[in-house]
């Protein structure tokens, strides 16, 4: 979508604040959904090694949903220590029941079609709560990376992309990498 003149001065100062030694606090915001063999991990911190995000603060972010959650945070605190990554967290963020109406709304007039009317509607409901989790707790990082969603044969291309705008909104986040490994570990303890 073009921008229009006052987005594109807006990108500017933002681009010379960001040159100016403003975004020293800027954060990296890193929504680990499911393990995806550390690619999620690895992308940030490694981007966090150039000089142009060299500044930023990497944070983990978990949504917690069951009693399970616990065991989950501790791995990924032994995780992150042992690789020594410099993340803050996992944070833990308190999952909704459901998405608000206005999402639902927004997803179904994107996808042209009800959500009842999807392959999987509870996952759909699932990524949809995610999107507006990103904008409540990630709407003021510098730049968010997100687990990709895996799409279904029976689920239509329309209704797909519906899902990575929810994610990806420019309107209302900031950057969004949205990432997937293969489940392969990209992480290890071991060198030969």
């Amino acid at each position: 979508m073009p921008r229009n003149r006052e987005q594109e001065e807006d990108a500017i100062f933002l681009s010379n604040a960001w040159a100016a030694g403003q975004g020293k606090d800027t954060v990296i915001d890193v929504w680990w959904m499911i393990d995806d063999g550390g690619l999620c991990m690895l992308i940030p911190y490694i981007m966090k090694l150039h000089k142009f995000w060299g500044r930023c603060k990497l944070r983990m972010l978990m949504v917690s949903e069951e009693d399970s959650i616990s065991t989950d945070v501790s791995t990924m605190r032994s995780l992150i220590d042992n690789f020594r990554l410099p993340y803050e967290g996992p944070l833990l963020v308190p999952a909704k029941k459901a998405p608000h109406p206005k999402t639902i709304q927004k997803y179904e007039s994107l996808a042209k079609c009800k959500i009842e009317e999807t392959p999987r509607p509870s996952v759909t409901r699932k990524w949809l709560i995610l999107s507006e989790l990103l904008f409540e707790y990630s709407r003021y990082s510098g730049l968010n990376v997100v687990t990709l969603p895996i799409p279904t044969k029976a689920m239509s291309a329309r209704s797909y992309m519906a899902i990575l705008e929810m994610l990806s909104d420019q309107d209302r986040l900031p950057p969004t990498i949205i990432m997937r490994g293969n489940g392969e570990s990209t992480l290890t303890f071991y060198s030969e």
